[in-house]
């Protein structure tokens, strides 16, 4: 019998300590490795509990629960998709460390993961990819099992704890504050602060080399466009766009998001504006060439660029000194 059998046919503890004892003709493999017996009645003690809220879940009407409450059951099924989601990829290394991914279908790790979550494996790489990082990060480790962390969350974190491992506490305490985007935007601060000047330059000049703008025609029609820029070049994109789309917006009360559609058809078929970015830099990082512990270097709310990308702009700038 399969030990994933071994519960159905259990009415109880008493059953399933008999079918654990040593000696027992039952479910136990012969070739379990030391101790794996040991942690059998945990692993499924674990199964009959996510089985019992699976019935709930199934059977429960939410018609009813006073908002109080509705906030609260919210809060936990959050922190306990995280905690499952992350005991869920532990055990898909277990899986996979032990060749039973091959059997199952899957050609490796990643597309094990995929199969069993119907995700795409680029997602399923990147979420093994991750529980790989954080090993070496505890303190991001814990955050995650305990579902304090979002998978999203922890991505940012691990890069830039990994830069600046003293940094990890503080990130965490950001992740409790800030949305996601301002969270991106501290822990790239951070491990830009971490790495140096070099780096960021170095970062940057990969990016361009692989910039990139496509087109295609959705299944639903008209045409998608995608681009990847580098953030000096990409936060120009981005000031000439919203100016357009605040000019759009004062003349109509249409969806903000339908509206920038339109400035961008508008900016790319001639109709243009002259924007303004923003560069914030310390003057003493820009004389220098390089930034140092608490300095900036960035376009607000994009994030961080060399201070030779900064420098570059220079010949055309409006400098104000704060």
């Amino acid at each position: 019998m399969a030990v994933t059998d071994l519960h159905r046919d259990s009415a109880g503890e008493g059953a399933l300590a008999t079918d654990l004892a040593p000696g027992s003709a039952r479910a136990v493999p012969a070739d379990l490795a030391p101790g794996t017996a040991r942690s059998l009645p945990r692993a499924l003690a674990l199964r009959r509990a996510v089985e019992a809220i699976d019935a709930e879940l199934l059977t429960f009407d939410v018609d009813g629960v006073p908002a109080f409450l509705a906030d609260q059951l919210a809060k936990v099924l959050v922190r306990h998709e995280r905690q499952v989601a992350a005991v869920r990829t532990a055990l898909v290394g277990v899986v996979t460390a032990a060749g039973a991914h091959e059997a199952a279908g899957g050609r490796d790790p990643a597309g094990y993961l995929a199969q069993v979550t119907g995700t795409s494996r680029g997602k399923a790489r990147a979420e093994l990819e991750l529980a790989d990082r954080v090993t070496k990060l505890p303190p991001v480790a814990d955050a995650l099992r305990t579902g304090e962390l979002s998978f999203d969350q922890a991505r940012i974190i691990a890069s830039a704890a990994e830069a600046a491992p003293h940094a990890a506490a503080d990130l965490l305490g950001a992740a409790r504050e800030q949305s996601l985007h301002e969270l991106r935007l501290t822990a790239a601060r951070t491990e830009r602060a971490a790495r140096g000047e070099e780096h960021q330059g170095a970062r940057e000049r990969r990016v361009h080399e692989r910039r990139y703008c496509t087109t295609w025609t959705p299944e639903a029609g008209g045409v998608r466009l995608e681009a990847w820029l580098t953030t000096l070049e990409g936060a120009k994109v981005l000031c000439a766009l919203d100016k357009k789309t605040a000019e759009l917006l004062a003349t109509c009360d249409e969806d903000p998001t339908r509206v920038r559609a339109d400035a961008l058809v508008a900016l790319v078929t001639g109709s243009g504006v002259r924007a303004e970015l923003c560069v914030r830099v310390d003057a003493a990082a820009l004389v220098r060439g390089a930034v140092e512990e608490g300095e900036a270097c960035e376009v607000p709310g994009v994030g961080p660029v060399s201070v030779a990308a900064a420098r570059s702009l220079l010949g055309e700038a409006f400098c104000t000194l704060l």
